[in-house]
C-alpha cells in the first residue's frame, strides 16, 4: 500500500488508528500523527 502524503495530513487521529488497523500497518498512523492529526480528537457521532 502506498501512502499518499498529500492526503494523510486530512486525517483525524481516530481516522489514522482505524485505517492502520484494518491495514495493520502502524506506519500510517505515525505518520498522520507526524502531519497533525490528534489520536485525543473525539469523534463527532452522538
Amino acid at each position: 500500500m502506498r501512502l499518499d502524503e498529500n492526503l494523510i495530513h486530512k486525517l483525524n487521529g481516530s481516522e489514522a488508528l482505524h485505517i492502520a488497523t484494518i491495514y495493520n500497518n502502524p506506519e500510517i498512523a505515525e505518520l498522520a500523527i507526524s502531519h497533525g492529526a490528534d489520536i485525543e480528537e473525539k469523534d463527532d457521532i452522538e
